[in-house]
């Protein structure tokens, strides 16, 4: 993906489209972990997959602002 991704050309389609599968796989990952959440009752469990959980939705969130500054929609 990253040779893809090393497009000289000055378009950035390809690392837009890689952006947006990366979303994909944050977004997936976010609801895995929020399963996880709804059927353990331990403490410490529930502390560290809530604090995964915040830092996988920074990622959607700073992956969002990048892919909008590449899509031109600054």
């Amino acid at each position: 993906m990253v040779d893809a991704i090393n497009d000289k050309s000055g378009g950035y389609g390809a690392l837009a489209e890689a952006v947006q599968a990366i979303l994909g796989a944050e977004s997936e990952a976010i609801v895995m972990y929020e399963q996880l959440l709804a059927v353990t009752d331990n403490e410490a469990s529930r502390r560290t997959l809530c604090a995964i959980v915040a830092e996988e939705r920074s990622h959607v969130a700073e992956l969002k602002l990048m892919l909008s500054a590449l899509c031109g929609e600054n």
